[in-house]
């Protein structure tokens, strides 16, 4: 049977998709290839990594600053120079060393994407956000699909106000596998700041779906405030009361009772902070009562939980 002539033309073009769609997947897996890959380590690397963990647990940062300087990060593997950072990293001590040593981990192995983005945590951790940004964006050129990377950036976008921007870095976070559950987290806190509770919401949710039994209480959290700071009291008291079960842990209890005051139901936020409450929530507790004892016109318990929250603030 003859195709006419419109069929071919039909025919040729569904061929030359079936190419091209087939090119860029030949693509995507050569980029893909090409990207460094951590090997696994030898073990004098990983007997190496534990003497640094030994040292920091031990609270021995300047031996662990001699480590660092005389590695020559040319006789180790990829996997050894990422490890190194993690082992010695602390809050306030040698960060200066491992940049160093990342830098040169780098010049050794320029195609690492994992090398750029352990290089820009560091720079974050000593408030050069500036060098960050750049070893970010870099580890994103050379592996654009790489998850970490779009969501380190968009965490750097949101802490510099561009919330739109990050918004974007989060989905394709999303988009390349990225952890759901912190990611669409992450997402929420961002809508919140842009004052977009709707789609907050939806995000916190999309959280909540995601999460394992051992985490979904973090965006449950999160989303039970954001109705409480909405005001919208009797979702976030359904929350919070899910959450705490029958014997509310004290953090639980404060927002508890927030909601419950919230509502004018003061009898009962009293009841609910009726009790022992560890020093850094016996500040917020008293103002509560406070609160409640001024709303049931009683000054005169009004005026001992003044005098109790002043006694408290002197203290602080």
């Amino acid at each position: 049977m003859l195709l006419s002539h419109d069929n071919r033309r039909m025919n040729l073009k569904i061929q030359k998709s079936k190419y091209y769609i087939t090119m860029a997947l030949l693509v995507a897996l050569a980029t893909t290839a090409a990207i460094a890959q951590p090997e696994e380590m030898k073990a004098s690397e990983r007997a190496s990594i534990q003497q640094i963990r030994d040292l920091k647990n031990s609270g021995k940062f300047k031996e662990i600053g001699a480590i660092l300087k005389a590695t020559n990060a040319k006789t180790h593997s990829i996997s050894y120079s990422l490890a190194l950072p993690r082992a010695a990293s602390s809050k306030a001590h040698n960060l200066q060393a491992i940049a160093d040593y990342l830098t040169a981990a780098i010049k050794c192995f320029p195609k690492s994407d994992q090398l750029y983005l352990a290089r820009a945590e560091i720079w974050l951790k000593v408030d050069e956000s500036e060098l960050a940004e750049p070893d970010i964006r870099q580890a994103i050129a050379l592996n654009p699909r790489s998850a970490d990377a779009h969501a380190d950036l968009a965490e750097f976008l949101r802490n510099q106000q561009k919330f739109k921007e990050a918004l974007t870095e989060i989905e394709k976070a999303i988009e390349y596998g990225g952890p759901k559950d912190q990611l669409y987290d992450q997402k929420a806190e961002m809508h919140v700041q842009m004052f977009q509770i709707n789609a907050a919401e939806q995000a916190y949710k999309e959280a909540i779906k995601y999460s394992d039994a051992t985490r979904v209480w973090l965006p449950r959290q999160h989303l039970a405030r954001m109705y409480t700071t909405s005001k919208r009291y009797n979702e976030g008291l359904a929350e919070f009361r899910a959450m705490g079960g029958a014997n509310p842990k004290p953090e639980y209890r404060i927002e508890i009772a927030t909601c419950l005051i919230g509502l004018g139901k003061y009898k009962e936020a009293l009841v609910t902070l009726n009790a022992d409450f560890p020093e850094e929530f016996n500040l917020n507790s008293h103002r509560l009562k406070k609160q409640c004892f001024m709303a049931l016109k009683d000054t005169t318990r009004a005026k001992q939980e003044d005098a109790i929250i002043a006694k408290l603030s002197a203290d602080f």
